[in-house]
């Protein structure tokens, strides 16, 4: 790692208007620009120092002390005091005592009069310190560069299922038939088996022939990004141009699902879900062509890795049947295969989605975490660990 190690300045000064007085800290300097000076008289020379450099007013503190120097310009001398101390004044301390608040990595000691800094901060607290500090010159920053942090990998395991309505609640779900938001399912896992959650349900659901699997996608972000999906697709819509020339545009149509989620505390992933709903409207119909109606639901919602977000009730059963009179719609991805159910359209069976978010670098570790959990498990009641029995001695 870099060291970065700044002095913060050169001098610090002080000035109190009554008697025109600065103060320094012993073992520094105060400079500053002066013009048309003949001569400097130091009336305390045990005290400070002072010479003229380049048309600058170098001022030493020597021992703490007022001291006063004179300066002539032009047949006219002017008396100056300057306080010299060599303790920490309370506005820094109080400063100091803030960024230990502030930045729990840093610690600072004073000796001599001078402070000096140390700890790892990113780059960019580095350089919020060297300006928040930039007015104390006794300030010494020796800090090291942390490097940036990566953001944690998260990955969404989505499934679009067609489900039975009379299965739903062996799922642990329960809905009205039209939910406008987020339901999240905590189904707990049994004694001995492994981590059986939601996606294995619906799996032997669909092996049992009471679920479809429509969709499968898996997608991958990063802490506090964004992930999008569409559930149904572009829909040609006619329409007839000023001049009068026929066009064709396309519009998304289906649930247009906006997930953003965030690693809190804990492994708690909060997340930011936004679905828009799109419906075909026959009653506002132009010249044959439908309407499209849009639904709009946002939410946040907090779950543990592994924990299901559920939505239902997105789309009815109407849409189905307006299939029939719009046959583009079953060549949708997805939705055209739901349109084409004849459960679905006599109200037999719920669309749902199943949103999964998984930490990304726990997805290595479950695995031997579940063997481990279930070796456990069997030793409680009685069975001897795999490596015994292939190995007894």
């Amino acid at each position: 790692m870099n060291v970065v190690s700044a002095v913060v300045g050169l001098w610090l000064l002080t000035i109190t208007p009554n008697d025109h007085s600065a103060e320094i800290l012993a073992g520094m300097a105060h400079t500053e620009k002066v013009e048309q000076i003949d001569d400097v008289i130091v009336t305390t020379p045990a005290i400070i120092d002072a010479e003229i450099i380049a048309g600058h007013l170098v001022v030493s503190g020597l021992q703490e002390g007022l001291g006063e120097l004179v300066i002539i310009a032009g047949g006219n001398k002017t008396s100056r005091f300057y306080r010299v101390v060599t303790e920490l004044n309370q506005r820094l301390i109080t400063e100091l005592e803030d960024i230990s608040r502030s930045y729990p990595a840093v610690t600072w000691q004073a000796h001599q009069g001078l402070v000096v800094l140390r700890g790892e901060l990113v780059e960019q607290e580095i350089a919020q310190l060297q300006e928040r500090l930039g007015d104390y010159p006794e300030v010494l920053l020796q800090l090291q560069r942390k490097p940036e942090a990566i953001p944690q990998q998260l990955e969404l395991s989505v499934q679009i299922a067609e489900v039975k309505s009379s299965f739903t609640e062996q799922l642990g779900l329960r809905w009205p038939n039209q939910v406008d938001g987020l339901l999240i399912s905590t189904e707990a896992s049994q004694a001995i088996q492994f981590v059986t959650d939601i996606q294995t349900q619906l799996d032997i659901l669909e092996q049992e022939g009471h679920a479809r699997l429509l969709a499968k996608p898996t997608l991958l972000t990063q802490d506090g990004g964004k992930a999008e999906f569409l559930v149904g697709g572009e829909i040609p819509l006619p329409q007839v141009s000023a001049q009068g020339m026929q066009d064709v545009s396309y519009r998304d149509y289906g649930i247009a699902l906006e997930i953003s989620p965030s690693l809190l505390a804990d492994n708690i992933i909060q997340a930011q879900v936004y679905a828009e709903i799109s419906s075909i409207d026959p009653a506002t119909s132009v010249a044959g062509i439908p309407g499209i109606l849009t639904r709009k639901v946002r939410s946040i919602v907090h779950a543990e890795s592994n924990e299901s977000l559920v939505l239902s009730g997105l789309l009815s059963q109407e849409q189905a049947q307006h299939a029939e009179r719009f046959p583009w719609l079953h060549q949708l991805p997805i939705l055209g295969k739901l349109f084409a159910s004849e459960q679905f359209r006599q109200a037999q069976t719920e669309l749902i989605v199943v949103v999964t978010p998984r930490i990304r670098s726990q997805q290595l570790e479950q695995p031997l975490n579940q063997i481990e959990l279930f070796r456990q498990r069997n030793q409680c009641v009685g069975m001897l660990p795999l490596a015994e029995s292939i190995n007894p001695n």
